[in-house]
Formats: C-alpha cells, sequence, structure tokens
C-alpha cells in the first residue's frame, strides 16, 4: 500500500490477517477491509473490487467489544490518530469531512460536525508515532470517526490495543496539520513475542493467559512510546529461550539483564513462576491443601475479615477487576492461617500485584515460597516478618542516604527532617504502590522478585538523588515532601529511573549486611505489634460474652484464628444440662471454645485446639484456661506436666496437680469445682476462692476459619 505521504511515516505498515486501507481524496476518506494478507494492488480511490470488501457510507460500522474473563479487551479493527504537529494542550479545528478526535477510552466515538483535537506533546513538528509523549492518560489514545454523505454514523470502538501488526497509514489533512493514522486489529504487542503468526484469533485475546488484571485500565495508562517500546523488548525476549531444566537460581541470573530492561505483560506470569520455583514447590505451599484445610469444600467462602499484617488493604490502587479482589481476600486469609506470620505489611500489594497476572493458586504457592526465602534469610529476599527488621530497614536506608547523598542528606537535618522515616517507610511497606506511576511500579516489582530486596534500597536512593536539585529548594519539612511525593507520581519513565538506580548507585549486599547489623541498638526498644482482633460477624449472639469479652479472647487464641468466625454450637438454658449433650453438640468440630458463668457472677472457661469428645489420653498443650471476671487472665500450659485435658463420658477436667486438684472440673449435670494446677500455674478460676460452684449458664463454640 502506498500513501501520498508514506515519506513522514514513522515506519512501514505490517502485514495482518486484516488489512485496512485509507485513502485520503479531497472530501472523503474510505474505509477498506480485506482479507488479501498482502495484497500490494489496493488502488487508493472509492472503486470496489472483488477483492475488496467495502463498506458503504450508507451503512452503520459498529465494531463489537468483547471482555475475557480478566476483563481483558478483545482487539477488533481499531483506528487511532496521533497528531504529529501540534504541542501539548492545544487544538486544531478541522473540516466536517476530514474529522480526527483524539479522546480516553470509551465504547465508542463518534464526530460531530465540529471538532477539537487534542494532541499528544511533541518537540518536533515530524515526531509522529515514534515520538515520546508525557501527556496524561486521558489522552493517551487517539480515534478516528466521520459521518457518511447521507449523515449515519461511522462508529469505530475505542481498542487501547497494539499500534502494530495492521499498519500504519498518513495524510497532511486541513493545511499544515499532518496526522499519523494507526490502524490496530492485532493482539496488544505485549503478545508479540508468541504471536507472530499472522493468523491470530481475535476473539479470544487477552493480555494475560491467567490472573485478573483489568487490562483496559492497564492499557489505558500507556501512551504511544511504551507500547512501540514493549513490542521491541517483546522481540528481543523471543530470542531469549529458557532451559526446560533451569533452576530458578540459574533463571534469576541468566534472565537478570533482560529483566532490567523489562517484562512483556504477556510473559510476566511465566518468568515469575520462573525466579521463584513456583512450578517446583512442595505440598507445603500447595494452594488446594492450604484452601482445604481453610475453607473445606466450601466453594465461594465469604470472607469478612482481610489480615492486612500490619500493611494495607486498598484494591483501588491496583488494577484488577472485582474478582481479583475477592481472591485476593482469599488469598490473605490463607496465608494467615496456613502461615506463623503475624506482620508484614508488603504482603497484600504484593498479593494484588501477582494476582493481576497470576491465577489463585499460583499466586499463592508464589507468595508462600516468598515467604520463605525471607524466613530462612536468603540473599534474594524481598520481605522483612517482623516490625525490627522492618524498622531496621528504614534505619539502614537513612544511612544510605548519609553514604550517597551527603548534601542532601544534611539540607534534611537543615529543615529538621532528622530521618527518612516519614516517606521511605511507606515506600517499602507498599512496594512503591500509589507513591509511583503503577506502570513503574511494575518495573520495578519484576526487578525486585529477581535481585531481592536490594533493589528497593537503590530506586528509594535513585529517586531522591533525581529529584535532589528541587528537594534542596525546599525550606521545610512540608514542602520537602509535598515536592518528592508530586514529582514520584510523575516518574513514568521508569527506564530513566531504573539506569539512574543500577548504573548510579553501588551497593554490594555485604555492606548493606553490615549496615543493617549497625541498627540492631536501634530497635531493641521497638515492640512487636500486638495481635489484631477482627470483629466477626456472630449470627447467634452469647449470652455471656459481650464485644470486649470477644476481643479478648480473640487476642489469646493462635494467630492463624484471629480472622476466624465464631458459631456458638451449645447454650445449656435451651440445650439442657448435661455434658452429654455438650458431648453431641460439638462431634466433628475442632477449635472449641466453652466459656460458663458461675453462681457468683465469675465467667471462666477453657480453649482446645482438637475435638472435645470423651476419649483416652491427656489430650496435647494447643489448649488453654481463662477468666473474664473478677479479673482478665490467660493460663496456658507451663510445661511442668503434660495432664493438659481430660474428657471422659460423664465429665470434663481441663489441667491437674500434683495433689489432686483438677484446673476446671464439669461433672454430668455442668456444675463442677476449679483448683490451682501446675500444668497451667492458673489459681482457683472462681471468684472469692469457691472451689465449687453451681453453673447458671454454659455456652459452647466451634471458632470456624
Amino acid at each position: 500500500m502506498k500513501s501520498s505521504t508514506e515519506s513522514n511515516l514513522p515506519f512501514k505498515a505490517e502485514s495482518a490477517s486484516i488489512g485496512i486501507s485509507i485513502a485520503d481524496t479531497c472530501n472523503n476518506i474510505t474505509y477498506n477491509l480485506t482479507n488479501n494478507n498482502n495484497n500490494n494492488n489496493n488502488n487508493n480511490n472509492n472503486n470496489n473490487n472483488n477483492n475488496n470488501n467495502n463498506i458503504s457510507n450508507n451503512n452503520n460500522l459498529t465494531l463489537p467489544l468483547n471482555r475475557s474473563r480478566s476483563n481483558s479487551m478483545n482487539s477488533g479493527p481499531t483506528v487511532h490518530v496521533i497528531s504529529n504537529t501540534t504541542g501539548r494542550g492545544r487544538s486544531s479545528s478541522m473540516s466536517s469531512n476530514n474529522m480526527a478526535i483524539n479522546q480516553p477510552c470509551s465504547s465508542s466515538i463518534s464526530s460531530t460536525n465540529s471538532v477539537t483535537t487534542t494532541t499528544n506533546n511533541s518537540n518536533s513538528s515530524n515526531s509522529g508515532i515514534g515520538s515520546s509523549s508525557s501527556s496524561s492518560s486521558s489522552s493517551y489514545y487517539s480515534y478516528f470517526s466521520r459521518k457518511s454523505k447521507n449523515n449515519k454514523k461511522i462508529k469505530v470502538p475505542s481498542s487501547p490495543e497494539s499500534i502494530g501488526g495492521m499498519g500504519i497509514m498518513g495524510g497532511s489533512i486541513d493545511g499544515d496539520n499532518k496526522y499519523s493514522f494507526v490502524l490496530t486489529a492485532s493482539p496488544s504487542p505485549n503478545t508479540y513475542f508468541n504471536n507472530n503468526n499472522v493468523n491470530n484469533n481475535l476473539a479470544n485475546f487477552s493480555l494475560t493467559d491467567e490472573g485478573y488484571l483489568d487490562t483496559i485500565a492497564h492499557e489505558n495508562l500507556k501512551d504511544s512510546a511504551t507500547l512501540i517500546r514493549q513490542r521491541d523488548i517483546s522481540s528481543e525476549w523471543a530470542t531469549k529461550p529458557i532451559p526446560n531444566n533451569c533452576t530458578s537460581d540459574q533463571a534469576r541470573k541468566l534472565l537478570k539483564t533482560l529483566i532490567r530492561k523489562g517484562i512483556p505483560d504477556k510473559k510476566r506470569n511465566f518468568i515469575w513462576k520462573t525466579i521463584i520455583g513456583t512450578n517446583d514447590a512442595d505440598q507445603t505451599h500447595c494452594y488446594n491443601s492450604a484452601y482445604s484445610s481453610s475453607f473445606g469444600d466450601e466453594s465461594d467462602p465469604n470472607i469478612r475479615n482481610i489480615p492486612a499484617f500490619g500493611g494495607l488493604f486498598s484494591p483501588s490502587d491496583h488494577l484488577i477487576t472485582e474478582q481479583g479482589v475477592k481472591q485476593v481476600k482469599s488469598i490473605l486469609n490463607l496465608i494467615h492461617t496456613n502461615s506463623h506470620v503475624e506482620y508484614c505489611p508488603q504482603i497484600s500489594d504484593l498479593v494484588h500485584i501477582l494476582i493481576s497476572f497470576m491465577s489463585e493458586s499460583n499466586t499463592y504457592t508464589t507468595t508462600s515460597l516468598i515467604l520463605k526465602d525471607a524466613e530462612e534469610n536468603r540473599p534474594h529476599r524481598i520481605l522483612n516478618i517482623d516490625k525490627k527488621e522492618c524498622t531496621k530497614f528504614v534505619h539502614s536506608f537513612d544511612h544510605l542516604i548519609e553514604l550517597h547523598l551527603p548534601k542532601l542528606h544534611r539540607h534534611m537535618i537543615t529543615i529538621g527532617l532528622t530521618n527518612s522515616f516519614v516517606f521511605s517507610d511507606e515506600w517499602f511497606s507498599r512496594l512503591f504502590v500509589s507513591f509511583l506511576p503503577y506502570n513503574t511500579v511494575l518495573r520495578i516489582f519484576d526487578i525486585l522478585l529477581n535481585e531481592g530486596y536490594k533493589v528497593l534500597y537503590r530506586i528509594g536512593l535513585a529517586l531522591l538523588k533525581t529529584h535532589k536539585k528541587q528537594l534542596k529548594k525546599q525550606k521545610d519539612i512540608e514542602k520537602f515532601l509535598s515536592t518528592l511525593n508530586k514529582l514520584n507520581l510523575q516518574m513514568f519513565d521508569a527506564d530513566a529511573l531504573i539506569k539512574v538506580a543500577f548504573e548510579s548507585i553501588s551497593l554490594k549486599r555485604s555492606h548493606l549486611e553490615d549496615i543493617n547489623d549497625k541498627q540492631n541498638h536501634k530497635v531493641k526498644d521497638v515492640p512487636e505489634p500486638a495481635p489484631i482482633y477482627y470483629r466477626s460477624k456472630i449470627t447467634i449472639p452469647s449470652v455471656i460474652l459481650n464485644s470486649d469479652d470477644f476481643e479478648l479472647i480473640w487476642a489469646w487464641l493462635p494467630p492463624r484464628l484471629s480472622v476466624a468466625t465464631p458459631r456458638r454450637l451449645f447454650n445449656s438454658v435451651t440445650d439442657g444440662n448435661n455434658v452429654r449433650l455438650l458431648y453431641e453438640s460439638l462431634v466433628e468440630h475442632t477449635h472449641i471454645l466453652v466459656v460458663l458463668k458461675s453462681d457468683n457472677g465469675s465467667i471462666f472457661g477453657f480453649y482446645s485446639d482438637s475435638e472435645v469428645q470423651p476419649k483416652l489420653g491427656f489430650g496435647d498443650r494447643n489448649c488453654f484456661l481463662f477468666t473474664l471476671k473478677p479479673h482478665v487472665h490467660v493460663y496456658r500450659p507451663t510445661e511442668k506436666n503434660q495432664l493438659y485435658m481430660s474428657f471422659k463420658e460423664q465429665s470434663i477436667s481441663i489441667g491437674h496437680s500434683n495433689l489432686g486438684e483438677v484446673g476446671l472440673f464439669i461433672s454430668a449435670d455442668l456444675n463442677g469445682k476449679t483448683g490451682a494446677t501446675e500444668t497451667f500455674g492458673n489459681p482457683c478460676l472462681n471468684d472469692k476462692d469457691q472451689h465449687t460452684f453451681q453453673t447458671i449458664v454454659l455456652e459452647a463454640f466451634t471458632i470456624e476459619q
């Protein structure tokens, strides 16, 4: 295909399974769709021929928009119009017969008799498609539309898909205003590395093979230069085969340079799993077993309590679908109930990013392996899993600022900013999410997964180094922080930031470990966070416990149960004053909480991790005694003896002393006695040392995960 302005085009049209030609005459533009992949005989006029399926001006053309499971947009013939003349924020009018419009994403666009065109930023009069743009996301994409001669609208949907694979035509319209027409009907350049076959099935196009990425929103954040660059990097990835027997450590070294250049969206799932070793994980990190132990056979658990591990749960800062948000809640719950991690503020954002490009099972397994790396303190670990380590990380960063940016550090001290905690703690705790443009965050995340925590230091220093001139002009803390935040949000050029981080800053892992060790004295008094209680919805309220009582008990439960929901199984007033009836109500249930109110107003009870049923033996140490009135206290095993629990046909005994005392004895009629024991180090649980008691009411709950 030839165009009168072909010399102005930034690159030549590529062949595709569907060809589109634009004939630019004095007052008319004709759309021709052909199924000929390389038809070199297309004429730039309004005449039909046997090889072309002409779409007449007398018909409406509306091309469908479909969404896949991941809410991605399926590609259809799409026309992008990008002006290469006027500057950012300016506009130019066009005649009603030649109408080019520039709009953000929407379902379809049709022109009116007067159209204003807002163009991408350009520093030259002929920058074309290949020029870099710093325009806002609301004007990244341009579309073409016009009215036919009989005033019927021809509409082209606003698909934010690739610039390549269909063809590019250009023309000079309305005098000196030059426009390049970009016609696309192929998948995103992100899929170029494995979609070289021109006969792509466009109806099944998705930006990712799995995951819950909102691809419409994601693509809308990219300008044309970014899309072109992604196509180029996709081609480079296509030439980099990964051996089938490659271990995760080998893959890290093999792909290090290429990952720093960027991972195509379509490739992220595979690369992330390869460098983390997701596919080689053992049963310990298996999603199915974790799900089964937490939710049983329930296919759609109703999750109300969301563990954030000391961080922030903020789906609105990510580009995932509603179903993706639901999966994040489930995975965070699984991590909480199947690991010993209580504090790790990065986990929430980590899971949000992973689920964008991975299935829920791969996301869980990958996160589990990342936590294992942190627990084993491996060199490429990326998480800190206790509060002291998180605090030390920030103190180490302060030392690095002083070492690498001494003038900026002195300026910070001068204005009263004695450390970076006020901004860097949030950077690192959220993996820069909401502090940098999201595409920049993804680029950083790719490298972080591969190279470990050192990347966070590099990016933090690179940001300060990039902005140091503007920051040193600020005369107080408030202006310093607001300027830093504003400049960070404008950091769309991830390549420039990464170049500063890895070419201008020298960091050795051994040096970082030494710096980190020197911060120990600064964190010795940092308290570990208290267990978080989540107020669960109780369908049948307790007649003994109020919400404050539940909050106290939940702080004593194992961490994996702090997001669980209590369900009442037994109430002696309604179900009967008999221990046999109590046993029957607790059949096949674990995580049992038994609480009673005695005749003098005392409230006390016990918790058992295992079944409360008649059996031999004395149970295990996963139990405790507690009192709520007249005083609040929990009594855990002392290891002085192992006589934890005894469940007989007609009685329950919790804890024993060498003198024959029982911590809590409940007889067949639910009355009982209490005394001091070595098992739990407890005194008499009933008020005023009344060892025997009458039970006013007894309740039993199961703690459902």
